[in-house]
């Protein structure tokens, strides 16, 4: 990013980059067909990138929509597909962007025939912002109180509200296609213990889905979802992790089974810079400089020059 001028500071160009992260999106939201199950039942993060260009004090935005890099969606033929229709109109694409910067949700594409609700919208984001507040304050007084005990113990507690409504919703008598009801809770609770001089760290959770309407009890009351994560840094700086993992999440598209168990592993480098080149020069060792030479004094010559 920069903002750059020659004279006139109102006349600056500029080119900013931004990431908005969008939480417990539905791609369902768009009012299209789906037919992947893991499309339908996904409720993670989505990126809208913005990017100003031009002038300072007239900039050109441009918006992108994407899946965040290590997304379960991001080689998703479906989800893909969805996202290149929004890219292919203007028009949709700045409406989509601004949907979910306003109220962490995808709305109805001007093809679909659901309607968007503001005000539960509102209401979804109002509980949410609470709920984060509440988190932050729980998992801070809870990790200041780990630390006395064992400084390599991390805490963390979060929680959300959200809507359970998907085809599964057919079975339970309800007919409600605009999902405008947030009808259940996720609270998700885990504990991170480093070893080996904080290079591996293993974190277990357990996240607990509680069903808030009558409906969404009567599918499924509550679930008890275990997270196992196994990280550990190949290289002595940090920058290469490999990650081990195995989750479990609700799964509400199923009758019969409401959770849904992965697992798997990654590796990951990560490095941070301030200049594009510094990713292409290694860092110089500093040479030290000689030390000065230590001087000595006959003490026997200063003695006889007094005389």
């Amino acid at each position: 990013n920069y903002i750059s001028w020659n004279g006139n500071p109102y006349d600056a160009d500029i080119n900013i980059k931004a990431i908005y992260q969008a939480e417990n999106v539905h791609f369902t939201d768009l009012g299209i067909q789906f037919y992947s199950t893991n499309v339908k039942a996904y409720r993670g993060p989505i990126w809208v990138i913005a990017s100003l260009t031009k002038k300072l004090v007239k900039p050109e935005i441009a918006f992108q929509i994407e899946l965040p890099p290590n997304s379960p969606l991001r080689n998703d033929v479906e989800a893909n597909s969805a996202l290149q229709i929004i890219a292919s109109d203007p028009v949709e694409l700045t409406k989509q962007a601004s949907f979910l910067i306003a109220f962490d949700q995808f709305g109805p594409m001007s093809s679909s025939s659901v309607t968007f609700d503001a005000v539960t919208a509102g209401t979804g984001i109002f509980y949410n912002s609470i709920s984060g507040i509440v988190s932050n304050v729980i998992t801070k007084r809870i990790t200041d109180f780990l630390k006395k005990v064992d400084p390599t113990l991390h805490f963390n507690f979060n929680a959300s509200v959200y809507n359970g409504y998907t085809a599964v919703a057919s079975n339970l008598g309800i007919t409600d296609p605009t999902r405008s009801s947030y009808d259940r809770t996720n609270l998700n609770l885990s504990i991170a213990k480093s070893f080996l001089n904080e290079r591996l760290t293993f974190t277990v959770g357990n996240a607990l889905d509680v069903g808030l309407s009558s409906a969404q009890a009567q599918a499924s009351p509550f679930q008890f979802l275990p997270n196992v994560t196994m990280d550990y840094k190949v290289t002595n700086d940090g920058r290469v992790i490999a990650s081990l993992f195995y989750r479990d999440s609700y799964n509400y598209v199923s009758v019969a089974n409401h959770t849904e168990n992965s697992s798997g592993g990654s590796i990951s480098y990560q490095r941070n810079f301030d200049r594009l080149n510094e990713l292409f020069k290694k860092k110089k060792k500093k040479k030290e400089k000689p030390k000065p030479a230590a001087t000595t004094t006959d003490v026997s010559t200063l003695d006889e020059s007094k005389k």
